[in-house]
Parts: structure tokens; C-alpha cells; sequence
């Protein structure tokens, strides 16, 4: 298990719920939580919320923000009811809960009838108008960009002082040779980067998107989400699910609409290098070596298609 995992069983929360938020609440149980937040459904009077528990407030501020300001008929995102803090250490959020389920939950005949939809959301969320918003790549819970441009956002990564690279590489498995190889790929692709502007989830997958196995219900977890290339989310999705081919899938879509997109193997590859990168920070950050271990052979994978030169 992550080192940073919330950890908070169902009888606290229940307690945390009684006395926070309504003393009539049942049917606590435990659902889907990410690599740092744990979840749980319940119900109350007021009808049926999640509330999950987590470390940083601003994972939270942001999926409020979201709601307030990305959600429409195409891009569904639950309303956040209440954010607050468990005590020192924990912070929560209260949202409602829409049916269905996460799609990591379905099976693969069911995920493959909705996955046209699953895309229609993305796409969705790629045409949502950011123009009045300042600033790329991660946005703060006031919605404005952290960097003045996307490709400083991706350049960013190789800063030591704020990721503590060279401490990583003592104290941690995490290997300087990799850095090197991919921090190196990945400066070299950015000059093909874009620096347009359209909203990015950051974390767009099965683990975060619901379904009541014909519609998408809802897109949840914003707190990775960005202003810049829309191609990061189908590179994010085709680094963790490669068999699947979503890079393919979204090229041939593309193609079929008349919209040819430039360099897109180029942009695909520095993206997932990017993806692969901070993931390989995150496992070594929180001691999970095994994950390292499969997210090192994807990325190695990546980065000789890459340097091959390889069309996605």
C-alpha cells in the first residue's frame, strides 16, 4: 500500500458524518478511492453523497470548481455540498452521488459499448471555453493557470529543487539514469508541442469516470486537471492502457472528422514520458516498488518507440 494513503475506516467516518453533517446517516460503505483519498457512499434525508477524506484541500477546491465552472449537459460533474477539515491532518469533501459506478468496475463487454461515450465526455471536456481563465498547466482552486506557458508546465519537471531529484536518488529506488534518459526525451519533444489552451482532466480513466452502463453519470477527481494540449489526456489514457490503443483510436477519429492533428506522435510521446515520469516520482515518494518496477518497463517501452520514432 502507498505510504500516503488516507487511511479512516467506515466507523469514523460514520461518527464524522454524524456529528458534521446530518445524525441520521446510514448505509456508510467504503467505494472506490484514488492512490491518496479513500471514499465512502452513505445516505441521509437529504438523499445519497460521498464523502471522501484526503490530505490536501486543494484535491477538493477544485472538483468544486470544476462543477461550478466546466460542468454541462456533456460534461457531467457532480456538485460538491460541503468541504471542510476532518482535524489537522485530514481534510473532506461532501458530494452527491450519481448512478452507476466507476468503469473499472464493469466488465469488458460493457466497458466496450459505452467507450464511444467515454470519449464524447473527453471530448466535451477539450471543447469547454477557458479563454476568460489565465495562465497553463495545473490550475488552483481559483482557476487560474500556475505557468505562463504549457511548455515551462512541462519543463518543470526536471526542476530539483521543488521535486528533490537528487535527494530521491540517494534516499530512494528511484534511478538517476532514468531521469536522465527520459527528462532528456522529453526536452527535446516539447519543441513540438503546442501552446493552445483547452481544458485538461489530468487524470481522465475507468478509475474516475461512472456509468450506469449505458451513459457516462459522472467525471470525478479534477485535482490533476490543466490548461493546455488536449492530447495529454489520450496520452495519459494510452500510457496506462496501451492494448486498448486510445492514441489509435483518437487519431482515426480525428482523421474521420477532417481534423489532422500536427506532430501527434511527437506530442503523444512527451506526454507519456511526462505521465511516466511523475509517476515514477510518485511510487519512489511513497515506497511502492513494485509499481516503480511496472511503470519503469512501460516508460523504457515509451521511450524506444519514441526515439525509434514510431507512429502511434
Amino acid at each position: 500500500m502507498s505510504t500516503r494513503k488516507t487511511v479512516i475506516d467506515a466507523a469514523a467516518a460514520l461518527r464524522f458524518l454524524q456529528e458534521r453533517f446530518d445524525d441520521k446517516i446510514s448505509a456508510v460503505e467504503f467505494i472506490h478511492g484514488g492512490e491518496t483519498a479513500q471514499a465512502f457512499s452513505f445516505s441521509s434525508g437529504n438523499g445519497a453523497f460521498v464523502l471522501r477524506i484526503h490530505t490536501d484541500p486543494e484535491q477538493f477546491a477544485k472538483d468544486r470548481y470544476a462543477h461550478e465552472h466546466f460542468a454541462s449537459a456533456g460534461v457531467p460533474i457532480p456538485r460538491t455540498v460541503d468541504v471542510g477539515n476532518v482535524d489537522e491532518r485530514f481534510c473532506f469533501a461532501i458530494t452527491d452521488r450519481v448512478s452507476g459506478q466507476v468503469l473499472s468496475r464493469f466488465d469488458e463487454t460493457t466497458t466496450a459499448a459505452v467507450l464511444p461515450r467515454f470519449m464524447d465526455v473527453l471530448a466535451g471536456i477539450h471543447q469547454t471555453d477557458v479563454a476568460q481563465l489565465a495562465g497553463s498547466g495545473d490550475w488552483d482552486p481559483s482557476g487560474k493557470g500556475r505557468f505562463d506557458s504549457w511548455r515551462a508546465y512541462l519543463l518543470f519537471i526536471g526542476d530539483d529543487e521543488w521535486f528533490e531529484w537528487s535527494r530521491m536518488f540517494r534516499e530512494s529506488f528511484m534511478e538517476r539514469e532514468i531521469f536522465d534518459k527520459v527528462h532528456g526525451r522529453i526536452t527535446e519533444l516539447v519543441e513540438y508541442c503546442p501552446q493552445d489552451r483547452y481544458l485538461i482532466h489530468g487524470d481522465y480513466g475507468f478509475h474516475n469516470v461512472l456509468s450506469d452502463g449505458a451513459a457516462i453519470t459522472g467525471v470525478i477527481d479534477w485535482g490533476e486537471s490543466k490548461y493546455g494540449d488536449f492530447l495529454s489526456d489520450i496520452a495519459f489514457l494510452d500510457f496506462w492502457d496501451p492494448a486498448r490503443g486510445f492514441g489509435r483510436i483518437f487519431r482515426e477519429r480525428c482523421r474521420s472528422a477532417g481534423r489532422p492533428i500536427p506532430y501527434y506522435a511527437e506530442r503523444l510521446r512527451c506526454y507519456q514520458l511526462h505521465s511516466g515520469l511523475l509517476s515514477l516520482y510518485f511510487w519512489s515518494m511513497s515506497n511502492q516498488q513494485s509499481r516503480y518496477a511496472e511503470t519503469r518497463a512501460r516508460v523504457l517501452t515509451v521511450l524506444d518507440a519514441s526515439e525509434r520514432g514510431d507512429a502511434e
